[in-house]
């Protein structure tokens, strides 16, 4: 009878012990998972939203190069989801840009609202219909690719031929067409209004207050573009931990531009940028040819 009990006592214990498992979790974290620092976006950022500020172009000129190009040499932390998210992403920071810019060329009574209110009417139409079909194109990484050597290398020639070709005289059906297919571009891929419209506005106007008029231009249009390509993602496709960076940098590049404009060679800045988007257009025109 007292085997009995004890064999019983033995059993219920039994039915309490907890058997052999994982490891119990403690409350050290976990380590975590591998994020890419994207900080040195900051200063480089505020760098080319000067320098394309000054030269009145799109900052997703540079942009979208150096996410498409540049970071998958920097480790496979580094792309961007895809190539529909590193247009939205430089269309988006080159609209915080832009309107910086703004501020600062308004300020200094350099922008010609009544010329820029009358190009956007053209301009964000056409940039509406080119963010629609960007994700077709995004699609395409070769057709990207070559797209994008075309535009880079017909944009260093139209800034190295600046100082020798003047701006040929037009008429509003003209720069209309112009305007639509620079703003359809800038929808698409995010640049070109802005390097079709400066031409246009600095035919009868000092180049300071014809780069303040095109920024109020640019922003309006990129703003237009950003917001329709942004709606076309998925929230988690936004790189947030990259815009945080590259956001606040083309607003302090927006900035200092204005303060620069009018003191520095402007003929000495478009030959430098003349020669960056060449080597730009260069490599993907590289990148394209060999996949």
């Amino acid at each position: 009878m007292l085997a009995w009990r004890w064999a019983s006592v033995a059993a219920a214990a039994n039915a309490f012990v907890v058997p052999a498992g994982p490891p119990r979790l403690t409350l050290r974290s976990p380590p975590a998972a591998a994020v890419a620092d994207y900080s040195f976006m900051l200063p480089a950022s505020t760098a080319v939203a000067t320098c394309c500020q000054l030269c009145g172009i799109g900052g997703a000129a540079l942009f979208s190069p150096i996410f498409l190009l540049v970071f998958p040499l920097l480790g496979p932390d580094y792309p961007l989801d895809s190539a529909a998210a590193a247009v939205a992403s430089a269309l988006l920071t080159e609209t915080f840009g832009f309107a910086s810019g703004l501020v600062g060329y308004a300020r200094r009574d350099l922008v010609d609202w009544a010329v820029a209110r009358e190009i956007l009417a053209v301009a964000v139409p056409g940039a509406l219909v080119g963010a629609v079909c960007a994700p077709s194109l995004a699609g395409d990484a070769q057709l990207l690719r070559a797209v994008y050597a075309l535009l880079m290398l017909s944009l260093a020639t139209d800034l190295a031929r600046r100082d020798r070709v003047a701006p040929p005289p037009g008429d509003k059906l003209t720069d209309g067409a112009a305007t639509a297919g620079g703003a359809f571009l800038t929808g698409l891929l995010g640049v070109g209004v802005g390097e079709v419209v400066l031409p246009q506005i600095s035919r009868d106007r000092p180049l300071p207050q014809a780069a303040g008029t095109s920024v109020a231009v640019v922003a309006g249009t990129a703003a237009a573009a950003a917001v329709t390509q942004l709606a076309e993602l998925d929230a988690s496709e936004v790189p947030w931990e990259l815009v945080r960076y590259t956001i606040p940098g083309v607003i302090l590049g927006g900035q200092i531009a204005p303060r620069l404009a009018g003191r520095l060679d402007d003929r000495q800045i478009e030959r430098a940028a003349a020669a960056l988007f060449a080597v730009v257009g260069a490599a993907f025109a590289l990148k394209a040819a060999t996949g």
